[in-house]
C-alpha cells in the first residue's frame, strides 16, 4: 500500500513505532504489587490516553494513595528506564519507512503522553532520534489523546498545517483526537488495542499491520 498526498507526518511512540505496551503493563502490574494490591482489569484502558502527571493524579486519587504525584510518577520512570534505555525495538518496518519519508523530503514529528526521558532515550537507543524534525509532549498541553492539541502542537512546529500532514497512531482516543484536528489518520494495529480494531478502521482514513506494508 502506498500512501501519499502529505508533507508531514507525526507519530505516536508507543504502541505505533516502539513495541512497548507490554512493558507498561509490567509495570503497573509492579507498582500495584508493591502496595499488596492487584491491579484492576480496567486499569490500563481508564489511563490510556491521560498524560504523565494526570495519570499520576488518577492513580492516587482512585486508590486512595499516599504517595505524591511526583514520586508516583518517579517510581514509574524507574520501574521502566532500564528497559527503554536498552531494550525495547522499534515494530518492524519503522526504520526503513521512516528514512523513505526522509529521503523524499517528508517532514517526521512525534506526538507522545510519556515522558521527554522515556521517549528520548528509546529514540536514541534504537538510532531514529537524529530524524525527527520535530516532537509535541502530552504534558505540554492542558487536554489528552482524545482532543487534537498534541497532535496540532506537532504540526505547529513542522509549520505546516493539518491538511497537510498525516498521523500514525494506535489507540481509539488518540484516532478520534486526530481526526477532530483535522489530519488524516493511518491506524496502526498494536496488540494492546485489539479489541477496538473494527472502530479503527471504521475511523482512520488508512489501516497498516505492520509498516512494512509501506515500504
Amino acid at each position: 500500500m502506498e500512501i501519499t498526498n502529505f508533507k508531514g507526518a507525526i507519530f505516536d511512540l508507543d504502541g505505533t513505532l516502539f513495541d512497548s505496551m507490554g512493558i507498561w503493563k509490567d509495570v503497573d502490574v509492579a507498582f500495584f504489587n508493591r502496595r499488596g494490591l492487584e491491579m484492576p482489569e480496567d486499569y490500563q484502558e481508564c489511563i490510556k490516553d491521560m498524560h504523565f502527571k494526570t495519570m499520576a493524579i488518577y492513580t492516587k486519587e482512585r486508590f486512595n494513595l499516599p504517595d505524591d504525584i511526583n514520586s508516583i510518577m518517579d517510581e514509574w520512570c524507574e520501574l521502566c528506564f532500564e528497559e527503554y534505555e536498552k531494550k525495547i525495538p522499534l515494530k518492524k518496518g519503522v526504520l526503513e519507512y521512516l528514512c523513505y519519508l526522509k529521503e523524499i523530503g517528508i517532514k517526521l514529528a512525534f506526538a507522545t503522553a510519556n515522558t521527554t526521558e522515556l521517549s528520548e532515550v528509546c529514540l536514541k537507543n534504537n538510532n531514529i532520534f537524529h530524524l525527527f524534525d520535530a516532537c509535541a509532549y502530552l504534558h505540554e498541553t492542558t487536554s489528552e489523546k482524545c482532543k487534537p492539541d498534541v497532535y496540532l502542537l506537532a504540526c505547529e512546529r513542522l509549520n505546516l498545517s493539518p491538511a497537510d500532514c498525516i498521523v500514525f497512531e494506535d489507540i481509539l482516543p488518540g484516532i478520534k483526537g486526530a481526526k477532530l484536528g483535522g489530519f488524516t489518520v493511518c491506524g496502526v494495529y498494536d496488540n494492546f488495542s485489539k479489541n477496538d480494531t473494527d472502530e479503527i478502521k471504521e475511523i482512520s482514513d488508512y489501516y497498516i499491520k505492520s509498516f512494512e506494508e509501506l515500504i
